[in-house]
């Protein structure tokens, strides 16, 4: 019973996650001369769209998209797996986390009043593998490891 609970808290955490990144929900197809004005409109290259107030980073957006990331990491980085190393419950965390970022990021360019970014697919993963270090970090101080929890 207890193998489950990271895979439960996981999709419970990625329900708000995914509503608050894809609201307001008003999904629509762009017509052709509409569409090709959307794909000037998505960040293709990382880095490319300046903040208006700090340049390069805006710290807020920056700091939001990795930290939102983090508990995700975290609990596939807790999942069942007897046979898996640090290094690989990291890198799993890390892979969940572009996935779910690519999620979202395809989802936002359906939406005309979000705006996808490649710099935030960037951020999220990496916010899903501090996660999965910082669960690595803490099960390695701690002398009830994680392979015995399942």
């Amino acid at each position: 019973m207890w193998r489950k609970v990271p895979l439960v808290l996981l999709v419970l955490y990625s329900i708000p996650l995914l509503y608050g990144t894809l609201a307001p929900f008003r999904f629509t197809w762009h017509p052709g001369r509409e569409r090709a004005n959307r794909r000037s409109q998505v960040e293709w290259i990382p880095f490319t769209r300046l903040c208006p107030a700090y340049g390069l980073l805006c710290p807020q957006d920056t700091g939001l998209n990795i930290a939102i990331f983090v508990p995700a990491g975290a609990l596939v980085a807790l999942m069942p797996g007897s046979t898996l190393s640090a290094r690989r419950r990291t890198i799993r965390a890390a892979v969940a986390g572009f996935c779910l970022s690519l999620l979202i990021e395809t989802g936002q360019y359906f939406i005309p009043t979000r705006f996808p970014s490649t710099a935030d697919a960037i951020w999220n993963t990496l916010g899903a593998c501090l996660g999965g270090l910082i669960v690595v970090g803490l099960v390695r101080r701690n002398p009830f490891q994680m392979n015995q929890q399942q």
